[in-house]
């Protein structure tokens, strides 16, 4: 199981970690990888993924005038490395290696070699060398991995192995990869089942029958592990969501967002069934499936009082102001703004005898 880790939740507030309460325990969901005999793979940034807000870093990093995210930036390093000392210490006791736990490998990074050197324009390699060090000198033995939509950069980065997402070309992609690491073993991180949905736009699908075809093409042609994102639906709730994506993030996976089996989720059964057969491996235990769940309806919703925008307002914090400011700026609390959200700006006009 792969799994993300957004900073900007678990430190909101400056020097102040959050990595067990609600979904940020840390702890119970390793816990839970682990009694159900399952490996992880844990991607903690610092940069998550351009879906969620602001690719997981909080917002206070931006009170800095000149701070450049995803860089050699010493202030924007510093505040890394004292993220990841306090992660590191909270996941080292579920290492395989050294403690028997789930966590198989770690992910720096996400699609730093498809976009964000071409974004930030700066030494990738001095980049990954400062996040391999804050990563390693907690003790972390695990596979270092990197994560790109194409391949890009790895013969710089002797210490890591390359990976790629895809939802096509999977043969052409993966033989480029194993020409820049020819002695690695191939593992595609991000298999897109489906894709995200924008405001605005129609539902994103997948044929399934597509989506057999590039998974053959990875596993049994290519014989390349591989991790389907997403395999299961999910929601992004309240002001979580990045890159204008809608708060359903169905993506039209073999799990869809409310938990229920699609036809992708038989098909990806039959093809591990299938590969499990032809390679002569141990036959794989798997549970009896759960009943899926119907729907539920919860009938006519009768709406008897309201709050007008300007009774919402009459709550809200107000700041004075000279120029409209960046909601990161307002000093909410010490070096910190407005973290998520909207901000209403209002001004007066005054009167003119030249406005027309």
């Amino acid at each position: 199981v792969q799994i993300y880790s957004p900073w900007n939740l678990h430190e909101e507030i400056p020097g102040h970690f959050d990595f067990e309460n609600g979904m940020l325990n840390l702890t119970d969901f390793f816990q839970a990888v682990k009694e159900a005999d399952m490996f992880a793979m844990y991607r903690p940034g610092p940069y998550i993924c351009a879906e969620w807000d602001l690719g997981g870093f909080p917002s206070w990093l931006l009170r800095d005038p000149n701070m450049r995210l995803r860089s050699n930036y010493k202030p924007y390093l510093d505040a890394v490395e004292k993220y990841f000392d306090k992660l590191m210490a909270v996941i080292k006791k579920f290492e395989f290696t050294t403690n028997r736990g789930p966590i198989i490998a770690l992910q720096i990074e996400n699609e730093f070699g498809g976009y964000g050197n071409t974004i930030t324009n700066h030494n990738d390699t001095e980049y990954f060398k400062a996040l391999e060090k804050m990563v390693t000198k907690n003790g972390f033995k695990e596979l270092l991995y990197t994560s790109d939509p194409w391949a890009t950069k790895q013969g710089t980065l002797p210490n890591f192995l390359e990976t790629i997402n895809l939802n096509g070309n999977a043969l052409n992609l993966l033989k480029w990869v194993k020409e820049l690491q020819p002695n690695r073993p191939l593992y595609v991180a991000e298999y897109w089942s489906g894709w995200f949905d924008n405001w605005g736009q129609k539902h994103h699908t997948m044929a399934v029958q597509n989506y057999t075809n590039v998974f053959e093409d990875i596993v049994f042609h290519m014989n390349s592990s591989v991790n389907i994102y997403m395999f299961i639906g999910g929601t992004n709730f309240g002001f979580m969501s990045g890159s204008w994506v809608t708060t359903s993030y169905d993506y039209d996976a073999p799990l869809s967002e409310s938990g229920n089996y699609t036809d992708k989720y038989w098909k990806t059964k039959e093809l591990i069934e299938k590969f499990t057969k032809e390679r002569n491996l141990p036959k794989l235990r798997i549970p009896e499936p759960p009943k899926a769940e119907a729907a539920a309806h919860y009938g006519v919703v009768k709406v008897t009082d309201y709050l007008s925008f300007s009774d919402l307002l009459s709550h809200v914090k107000s700041y004075k102001s000279e120029y409209p400011m960046y909601t990161e700026l307002l000093d909410i609390g010490p070096n910190y703004g407005q973290n998520f959200g909207f901000t209403v700006y209002r001004t007066t006009i005054p009167k003119s005898k030249n406005l027309r």
